[in-house]
């Protein structure tokens, strides 16, 4: 069964200056998220991020990682 063992990111979000869609290796947001990250849901990298959340990992069903990758479901 597959299991989350740890994350991490170098950054949060890309410099502002590189305006692409995805973002870069050391980055979790690209910069085209914005600072209040009022358009961040439309990202698959922060929908996971979200999951990640203590009140949601392993107490729901619905999230973003157990939905796509049966990752921190309920038991």
């Amino acid at each position: 069964m597959p299991e989350m063992i740890a994350m991490t990111h170098n950054h949060f979000q890309d410099n502002i200056q590189i305006k692409s869609k995805k973002p870069t290796k050391y980055a979790m947001l690209p910069a085209s998220v914005e600072a209040n990250l009022s358009n961040a849901d439309e990202y698959e990298t922060f929908q996971a991020y979200k999951s990640t959340n203590p009140y949601i990992w392993g107490k729901t069903n619905t999230h973003f990682c157990c939905k796509f990758y049966k990752l921190g479901c309920q038991k």
